[in-house]
């Protein structure tokens, strides 16, 4: 099934659907960082479509129990390695303030994640919150991420990059 039609009949059945006004998540696109080989290699594929809706439902809850409902869009990237509690960053057009990044984070990073093989495994949702329109930027740049580059002072790969931002 193509993975936009499965996203637009899931919008479709939402709860949210139903009422005036936006969803809290409203736009979700899967952006791949990684070459396809190479999170064959690492994680099943299966599994991770599984996990991706898992990480837009548990969007969703978070955002739904916040009092602020302020359109917003941007970038949510969960990393993934074997032996490790996967991680969050996040990166918004308007930064959230931290009583609603918070409990996002944690609802990502409590979402069961897949079994990872081998290296980093990064799994990225553009969204757009709260009917905000959706982000002209093409890939997240986290200030975790932004940190990490400039302290090593080279061009990183992005599996490196999320490796030396992981515990920032």
């Amino acid at each position: 099934m193509n993975r936009r039609l499965l996203l637009s009949a899931a919008a479709a059945l939402s709860p949210w659907a139903a009422r005036a006004e936006p969803a809290p998540v409203d736009h979700v696109e899967v952006l791949l960082l990684q070459p396809d080989a190479e999170l064959r290699e690492r994680v099943d594929g299966d599994a991770l479509a599984r996990y991706v809706l898992a990480l837009q439902a548990s969007a969703t809850g978070a955002l739904a129990a916040q009092f602020s409902r302020r359109p917003n869009a941007g970038f949510v990237v969960l990393g993934l390695r074997p032996g490790h509690a996967p991680r969050a960053w996040q990166d918004w057009d308007q930064p959230l303030p931290a009583a609603q990044a918070r409990p996002l984070r944690q609802a990502l990073e409590g979402t069961t994640a897949p079994a990872v093989r081998t290296g980093t495994v990064l799994v990225t949702l553009k969204l757009s919150l709260w009917g905000g329109r959706v982000s002209p930027r093409k890939a997240p740049s986290p200030p975790e991420w932004r940190t990490a580059a400039a302290r090593a002072g080279e061009k990183l790969e992005v599996s490196r990059l999320a490796e030396l931002a992981w515990n920032d």
